[in-house]
């Protein structure tokens, strides 16, 4: 009743940036165990019908993303966020069997890994599947802001496990050991992941790319004298001032 309504009215103070005696750690308390903070977004029955409603819409947001990792501030469904979030908390104090009250159960632990729910977000504390799916989740957000999956190696930690895909999917292919599988592969080409980079051009063939640029040069001036920092084709300035410069050893190694 009355209690209940308290608690109701210090969580609308807490999300205007009020001051409240709700602590984060209580909020999470609370929706372990399925608290209905609005009467208006509660789902009919009781804190059962209530938790398998959520697992619906974590296994339909899984169906649409090919991953269980909803952002805690999830813009579709910011209660599936929240859910999500107090289950790894709840999940928590089931292992640490502390004697805390918990929702947490063998039975929901079964149903959540079966979606492939990830139930620690740093990095150490990640290893094998989860792990995997973090960084997923991670390219599919770079993809979004970028257009592609070409991601740099030099961009830390996402550009190296991009690098570790394709080799993987190599040793896969070569019947070698690998961590790569077909699920994984799945999922990476819902994305266009790029398989392939564009490999580095022969020398004979860039020698033959810039004969036939420096020979346009030529038609077109009169001259081959291209300067170094040549802004028509910085490239061809370039490689014809590396050409002139080995001609030159040549001659006072002579």
């Amino acid at each position: 009743g009355g209690w209940v309504k308290t608690l109701r009215g210090e969580r609308k103070r807490a999300e205007r940036g009020e001051q409240t005696r709700l602590t984060p750690e209580r909020v999470r308390e609370l929706e372990g165990m399925d608290f209905v903070w609005s009467l208006k977004e509660s789902p009919p029955g009781g804190p059962e019908e209530m938790w398998f409603q959520r697992y619906e819409e974590l296994r339909a947001f899984k169906a649409k993303n090919g991953h269980a990792i909803v952002p805690n501030r999830h813009k579709e469904n910011p209660q599936l966020g929240t859910w999500v979030k107090s289950m790894r908390y709840e999940y928590k104090k089931f292992k640490d069997n502390d004697g805390k009250r918990t929702c947490m159960t063998p039975e929901r632990k079964k149903l959540l890994d079966e979606l492939g729910f990830v139930w620690a977000l740093k990095s150490e504390e990640l290893v094998g599947q989860e792990l995997w799916m973090k960084r997923y989740g991670e390219l599919k957000e770079y993809k979004e802001k970028n257009g592609d999956c070409k991601v740099s190696k030099g961009l830390g930690t996402l550009g190296n496990w991009v690098v570790t895909q394709r080799a993987q999917r190599k040793k896969m292919m070569k019947g070698k050991p690998s961590e790569m599988t077909e699920e994984r592969i799945k999922l990476l080409d819902e994305i266009d992941f790029t398989w392939m980079m564009r490999e580095r051009k022969h020398e004979t063939e860039i020698w033959q790319e810039r004969c036939a640029e420096l020979q346009e040069f030529r038609r077109k001036y009169g001259h081959c004298r291209i300067p170094e920092r040549y802004p028509g084709n910085p490239k061809l300035g370039h490689w014809c001032t590396n050409i002139r410069r080995n001609l030159l050893q040549g001659e006072h190694s002579t």
